[in-house]
């Protein structure tokens, strides 16, 4: 990650958007939710950056529901596997 978990917060926190948007972190992020177990204020980090995988999402136009059949294959490797995954899974909910 290039940005440690609770240095994503803190930016979030202080409004610094660009920066959390431009981060890899968020696309490493597994959801795994092992920060969260371990996090003594209980800030469920992996749900905040699902949120930031949404926002980019959204600002590249793809949406909060991807369908990868939809996609072309430039699209399919532009976008991090984590991308694909969470907005299937959303879909699917």
């Amino acid at each position: 990650m290039d940005i440690i978990p609770s240095q994503v917060i803190r930016l979030v926190q202080l409004g610094q958007e660009d920066e959390v948007l431009a981060a890899e972190s968020p696309w490493v992020c597994a959801s795994c939710h092992t920060c969260y177990v371990r996090c003594p204020k209980g800030v469920s980090v992996a749900k905040i950056m699902e949120a930031i995988r949404q926002v980019n999402l959204r600002k590249a136009d793809y949406g909060d529901h991807v369908n990868v059949r939809d996609l072309t294959p430039e699209q399919r490797a532009r976008l991090p596997p984590i991308a694909l995954i969470a907005c299937t899974r959303k879909y699917s909910q």
